[in-house]
């Protein structure tokens, strides 16, 4: 489930909701909606997630299709 990797990567990173929320410019109920399966995050979405991480072409594809990324580090 998409919704469960990215919790994972703002667990990974040790932010809350809101924290999450205000660094992709959304509000915390729509990181809650994506996490819980509520709502789905799109494409351009997921890139930014992505883009929050130093292997975000491998953590892109992660988020896409499952498939384990090489690490969750969070981009400097």
């Amino acid at each position: 489930m998409v919704g469960a990797r990215i919790r994972a990567i703002r667990v990974a990173f040790g932010l809350s909701q809101t924290e999450y929320a205000r660094t992709l410019k959304v509000t915390q109920g729509t990181v809650s909606d994506w996490e819980t399966g509520k709502t789905f995050a799109g494409r351009g979405m997921l890139r930014l997630i992505a883009d929050l991480c130093h292997d975000s072409e491998q953590v892109f594809s992660w988020l896409e299709t499952g498939k384990p990324p090489v690490s969750l580090r969070r981009r400097r």
